[in-house]
């Protein structure tokens, strides 16, 4: 079931990251029009390790923002275990 949704509406598709040692400083501002971060703007399936951000202004965005990250969660979607599909029952 996981392959239909993933090939009919594209649930499963994301890439993973990993983050690691990381150090933002300055007087900076971050702005977008969906998802904005001091150091991600969407962070789906990935691991963020030792990040430091030192001197955001400003976060701003149409749809979510926030200091970190503007939208995150985890990478195990549907067809790999994360999300039960009971559609007989």
């Amino acid at each position: 079931m996981g392959g239909l949704l993933n090939s009919t509406i594209g649930v499963a598709s994301f890439l993973g990251f990993s983050a690691e040692q990381i150090t933002l400083e300055g007087g900076y501002t971050v702005s977008a029009d969906r998802y904005a971060g001091g150091a991600f703007g969407e962070a789906v399936g990935g691991t963020a390790e030792d990040i430091k951000i030192n001197g955001i202004q400003a976060v701003t965005a149409g749809n979510y923002a926030g200091g970190f990250v503007g939208v995150c969660g985890p990478g195990d979607l549907a067809g790999t275990g994360g999300l039960t599909l009971n559609l007989l029952g």
